[in-house]
């Protein structure tokens, strides 16, 4: 699937059926456009909104990193031992 860059002009299909591949990146997506626009009209204070987005923001680094690890490991462990033999040589 092709990357999106911010600095060209794409094409919004090509970003929905990114996030409809991934629906629970999808869903965390949504959770923070609902806290940008205050959707829950709960957030009064600037300590409130605070707390709400650096709990999203560590859930979401924290997914983030394993994914990234899960990649690598796979990424690892896919290759032949013969492979692994001759880099470590």
């Amino acid at each position: 699937m092709p990357l999106i860059s911010c600095d060209e002009a794409f094409d919004t299909r090509v970003l929905a059926a990114r996030l409809a591949a991934q629906p629970k990146r999808l869903a965390k997506l949504l959770e923070k456009l609902d806290l940008m626009e205050n959707a829950q009209r709960d957030l009064r204070r600037a300590d409130e909104a605070g707390r709400r987005v650096t709990a999203i923001l560590r859930e979401t680094g924290q997914e983030l990193l394993t994914g990234w690890a899960r990649q690598v490991a796979d990424a690892v462990t896919g290759e032949s031992p013969t492979r692994l033999s001759h880099q470590r040589s």
